[in-house]
């Protein structure tokens, strides 16, 4: 087995991954935006949470 025939399959997924974003066009690029925005949110709560749950060393 060489280097290509391990690189092509990824290659495709790619390529296919791409075409399926321009079809989806500005409609699929909100939904992905608005999904990144509301796991950032949310991280930012969680580590507000660790924040106050957190024992000074002293």
């Amino acid at each position: 087995m060489n280097l290509q025939e391990i690189l092509a399959p990824i290659e495709d997924l790619f390529l296919w991954s791409f075409s399926v974003l321009e079809a989806g066009g500005n409609v699929f690029n909100f939904l992905l935006m608005a999904i990144i925005a509301l796991a950032l949110v949310y991280w930012t709560f969680k580590l507000i949470g660790f924040q106050k749950e957190e024992a000074l060393n002293r």
